[in-house]
Parts: C-alpha cells; structure tokens; sequence
C-alpha cells in the first residue's frame, strides 16, 4: 500500500512538471503581455487593467470516481490587483478527452465529466493567459 501511494504521488509529481515545463513558451524576449489584450481585457474588467493571471480551482484532484461531475472556475488577476471570476470567458480543453471530459457550452462552462482511470490536465485559457491543474480519475 506504501508502495502505491508513493507510485501514485511520484506520477501526479512528474506529470506536473511535465505539464509546468510544456506550458513555458520558452521563447523569451520581452513582455509575455502585449498592448493588443487591453482592450478585451479592459471590456472584462471596466477598465484599463491587463490580465495577468488565471488560477483554476479547485486545484489538483486526485482520487475522482469515474462518472462524477465537477465544476472548476477560473479567476483572472489584473495589473490593477483586482480579481474576477472569468469561468464563462475562458476557453476549456481537456488534455485528455478519453478521460475526462470539460464543457466550452454557455450554461455548462467549466463543468468536467471523469470518464475513465488515468490522469489529464484541465486548462483554462483566455486572450494568451492560461493555467493547468492535473485531475486523476479512479
């Protein structure tokens, strides 16, 4: 059993840094922002605030029974250091569709639906700006 644990807690490490590793663009050079977000941003926000961040919650699953539901939002944080819940704008991808599964869909947005054992990402994504969090589906 101690065994399994540290087999599991090993894979859910390295599949986080796999995933941490492949989301850095890795193409340096300059501002990772650039002045054509503002305006969609500023429309988001009611300002001139840049969004600088998302953060998904909840965070990193682990232990989800096939079949069962789970509601995930994102959170955008400005160049002002004001936060909105942007869990309707973002666009929603699975890393792994066969399973879990997340919905793009006006009244279901962020709503992902665990298919089968195995792990995945689920990602949040809006105008450039993105986060990732690891599910794992029993």
């Amino acid at each position: 059993m101690r065994n399994d644990r540290f087999r599991t807690a090993l894979i859910y490490i390295l599949v986080s840094l796999t995933l941490t590793l492949a989301s850095c663009g890795g193409e340096g050079g300059g501002s990772p922002l650039s002045d054509t977000r503002v305006g969609q941003v500023s429309e988001v926000n009611g300002g001139t605030a840049v969004l600088r961040s998302l953060s998904i919650t909840p965070s990193n699953r682990l232990g989800i029974e096939s079949g069962t539901q789970i509601y995930f939002s994102a959170r955008g944080y400005f160049s002002d250091n004001s936060a909105q819940d942007l869990t309707t704008m973002v666009v929603w991808t699975s890393s792994d569709t066969s399973i879990a599964t997340i919905s793009n869909a006006p009244d279901t947005k962020g709503q992902a639906i665990a298919i089968s054992r195995g792990y995945c990402s689920i990602s949040a994504a809006l105008d450039g700006i993105s986060d990732s969090i690891i599910i794992g589906i029993n």
